[in-house]
């Protein structure tokens, strides 16, 4: 989808926006580019801030009515007063086309880790970064430091699993469909669907929950983000979620099958496991930075994990 009729966005423009034009009928919303696409559109916060959407108008005016159901994907991102511009989420190439139309450049590159800001400076992209619109600089620091996999300790660290994933594989393929969701909601209540890592991996194996740490590899893989979305629905609202057997039956077994197959299981214990890897020197904030295999060390000044989106 293109968004060509949205230009690069402001805390200035939006507020006259707000002053200029009237919010869509019987909502707080205004439009983000041509008023006919609705699904694009904003709301300003109590705090001034505004917060950018893409995404149906009608179901979310509806969800606004009751605050607990708003999905955490409804929120794009969030222009503040000091003309920050915070990442929150990207679900999709959509959402990339999305962020980079309010923001200048955005992009997805698996050898750096995931989506980058590429808009006069480059930075990775985590929940919570905020960019300054006018320079583009990090307004949020962080500290970023290139890994590299000790492989003689990785090989021997993984042996004390090899017996636990047959048995959590063995477990799941014997599971129906609600027994597999029942499995994802469990690791969804206990970390987030949207702040599952890594970590929470190999700290499930490493915990004896086999079922939950093969589980949790399958909601971080490709297309994993559909059973985290769902785990994540049925634990907030409750109720049914539509083609939810197809989901965990089918396409969930595939998905065990291609986190086996490709090695994604090791990997992901391993990439959880920090004692595994070597540091570079932290990168210089705003410039490029190399690719790497095994990802990156990225935390705050004060040296908490900061996730990248």
């Amino acid at each position: 989808m293109a968004y060509y009729d949205i230009d690069k966005v402001s805390y200035n423009k939006l507020l006259k926006i707000t002053q200029t034009e009237k919010p869509y009928a019987n909502t707080k919303a205004y439009p983000l580019g041509e008023r006919r696409y609705s699904r694009r559109h904003f709301r300003q916060r109590e705090d001034g801030a505004f917060t950018l959407h893409d995404w149906n108008l009608k179901a979310a005016e509806k969800d606004e009515m009751n605050h607990s159901a708003i999905g955490p994907q409804y929120v794009s991102a969030i222009v503040h007063p000091d003309n920050s511009f915070e990442y929150v989420t990207i679900l999709d190439n959509g959402s990339t086309q999305f962020m980079t139309a309010l923001a200048g450049g955005v992009t997805h590159v698996k050898a750096r880790g995931g989506h980058l800001h590429h808009y006069r400076q480059c930075h990775p992209l985590f929940k919570g970064l905020r960019i300054n619109l006018n320079s583009h600089e990090a307004v949020t620091p962080y500290v970023m430091r290139v890994r590299t996999l000790d492989k003689k300790k990785a090989k021997n660290y993984l042996r004390q699993f090899e017996v636990s994933k047959k048995v959590g594989r063995h477990m799941l393929d014997a599971m129906d469909w609600k027994g597999r969701l029942e499995v994802c909601v469990d690791v969804v209540e206990r970390f987030g669907g949207d702040f599952l890592s890594h970590e929470h991996v190999a700290k499930l194996m490493s915990e004896g929950k086999h079922t939950d740490a093969i589980s949790c590899a399958v909601m971080l893989n490709k297309y994993g983000w559909r059973y985290s979305r769902a785990a994540t629905s049925i634990q907030k609202q409750g109720g049914t979620f539509w083609q939810l057997d197809r989901l965990l039956a089918g396409d969930f077994q595939e998905s065990v099958n291609d986190v086996f197959t490709t090695g994604w299981v090791d990997e992901s214990i391993l990439r959880g496991t920090p004692e595994m890897f070597k540091y570079g020197e932290p990168l210089k904030m705003g410039e490029s930075f190399p690719s790497s295999k095994w990802g990156y060390s990225l935390k705050d000044l004060d040296g908490n994990d900061l996730v990248r989106i």
